[in-house]
């Protein structure tokens, strides 16, 4: 009877144990964020727990399917780069990692390279012609391939706007379509509440 007993309270012990270490996990997993900094992330498993924008998954090295950790992108203007090394030290969007001409492997640093507003931009060929960052590539609709123009994107503070046309050209979230007072159908420009 003795011996029943102490097996009982010394399971309930364990259980306790346990629970309380799961809550402290729970409360631990809770302080980071999804997908930020410092949060899970594992793209071999569905659905995937991936990393919020800015930020990239580091795994362990050589453990494959193993969940790894959100850490920001680093890759910022004039930062170190190398996208032959695992995990990539990528550049941001909008930025091109330029590495020294003929030594395969080495590191380069981050530049934003692209075209000017105005200047010619085409992602489907090799090697891009980028456009510099805040602009965005407009091509020809229904031809695929096709070199484009760098714009500021549709839309964005300061754009030409009109609700009055088909397609419409709209604002961004967050910008209203200021037309001159009186001129029904006149395009007007983006701006902000």
């Amino acid at each position: 009877m003795r011996l029943l007993l102490s097996i009982i309270l010394a399971g309930t012990a364990m259980f306790s144990a346990c629970k309380t270490s799961n809550e402290a996990a729970s409360l631990r997993d809770a302080s980071v964020e999804a997908g930020g900094k410092g949060g899970e992330c594992n793209y071999s498993i569905y659905p995937p727990k991936a990393c919020k924008e800015g930020f990239h998954c580091v795994t362990p090295e050589g453990v494959y399917g193993a969940p790894g950790t959100c850490e920001p992108d680093s890759g910022d203007l004039g930062a170190e780069c190398n996208y032959s090394i695992y995990p990539p030290k990528a550049c941001q969007e909008g930025l091109t990692c330029v590495t020294p001409p003929g030594v395969s492997g080495a590191p380069g640093t981050c530049q934003d390279t692209g075209a000017k507003e105005g200047g010619e931009c085409n992602y489907s060929i090799y090697p891009a012609k980028a456009c510099k960052r805040g602009l965005t590539c407009v091509t020809p609709p229904g031809v695929y391939g096709a070199a484009g123009k760098c714009q500021k994107p549709a839309g964005g503070e300061g754009s030409e706007c009109n609700y009055s046309i088909y397609p419409p050209k709209a604002c961004q979230e967050g910008l209203v379509c200021k037309t001159p007072p009186g001129v029904y159908g006149a395009s007007g420009k983006c701006t902000r509440e």
